[in-house]
């Protein structure tokens, strides 16, 4: 947790906010970048995301490959 003053605020929700907005920071980059190769940078990392996630789904056993196979979908279909 993180005390703020009287306030206790978990650290997973101040990790999610500071990720969505550094997430839509770059996206504005970018946007505004000229090449294509920088331009697909977020793609290309999206989808090295799903890759591992759909090769540690194979090696895993029960529910775990389950739940990595719901990543590697949700990570495919985000790219």
């Amino acid at each position: 947790m993180i005390h703020i003053g009287s306030l206790d605020i978990k650290t997973e929700v101040v990790v999610l906010i500071l990720s969505i907005i550094a997430m839509l920071l770059q996206l504005l980059c970018c946007f505004k970048a000229k090449r294509t190769f920088i331009r697909l940078i977020p793609t290309v990392i999206v989808l090295l995301a799903a890759i591992i996630f759909a090769g540690i789904a194979i090696l895993s056993d029960g529910w775990d490959a389950f739940a990595f196979m719901m990543l590697a979908i949700w990570c495919g279909t985000a790219a």
